[in-house]
């Protein structure tokens, strides 16, 4: 099953602050945070930390299975993207703006800026040449790029690092009309996009298992012992 972007590119979003009210915190300083325990940036672009015992990647999933029945389909995704969305956009004005987007960048995920991304300027990354204009180094993409034998993981930049998909600012990634915001539709796209992307199998449904070996695909050829 395959999401179709235009049918639902316009919808608008139910959504709920209430849900995304804990204020996040600031990652370890400097290095490369163990992700699989410590660290993990869901599709939305939300941050999940490790808590007492728990791993990140699983609080997320339970959180985004609304129904527990072990496997994510689009209205869910979609769902935990409204609810993200409604956290981003601080002043609930419907647009996740520049000074949002900074708070982002900033705040709610400092973690990007030390691997291949550079809040308000362009976006570099180990044996990563200068990418051109501002709007395209903030929409993210794909930030990783073969180079001879490195390795595909070492090449992620920015969020890229720490989710599961190989985008580098999941915000930005969103702006369709490169005007430096992202409405609910937008986000909604961004929504059925990403669930293609991680549909492989085309089933509509993805379980714990899919994504933890989706995962695994983007960082081959990284450190050893970081699986998730």
């Amino acid at each position: 099953m395959r999401i179709s972007i235009t049918l639902i590119g316009a919808a608008a979003l139910v959504l709920s602050a209430s849900t995304f009210a804990q204020e996040p915190r600031r990652g370890p300083p400097g290095g490369m945070p163990p992700g699989q325990g410590r660290l993990f940036v869901a599709p939305s672009g939300e941050v999940f930390r490790a808590g007492e015992g728990a791993r990140p990647m699983q609080v997320w999933f339970e959180r985004a299975d609304a129904d527990h029945d072990g496997a994510i389909t689009f209205a869910e995704l979609r769902a935990d993207f409204a609810r993200a969305f409604a956290g981003f956009d601080t002043d609930g004005d419907a647009e996740i703006e520049p000074d949002e987007v900074t708070r982002y960048e900033t705040v709610t995920l400092p973690e990007m800026g030390r691997f291949g991304f550079r809040p308000g300027g362009a976006a570099f990354g180990p044996g990563m040449q200068r990418r051109g204009r501002l709007d395209r180094d903030r929409r993210g993409g794909s930030g990783a790029r073969r180079r001879g034998g490195g390795g595909h993981w070492a090449m992620l930049a920015g969020a890229a690092r720490f989710g599961l998909l190989p985008i580098t600012h999941p915000i930005m990634d969103a702006d369709a009309d490169f005007n430096r915001g992202v409405t609910r539709a937008e986000f909604d796209a961004a929504a059925a996009r990403r669930f293609n992307q991680l549909n492989v199998g085309g089933s509509g449904r993805l379980s714990l298992a899919d994504l933890v070996a989706a995962r695994r695909q983007l960082r081959r050829g990284g450190r050893e012992g970081d699986d998730d």
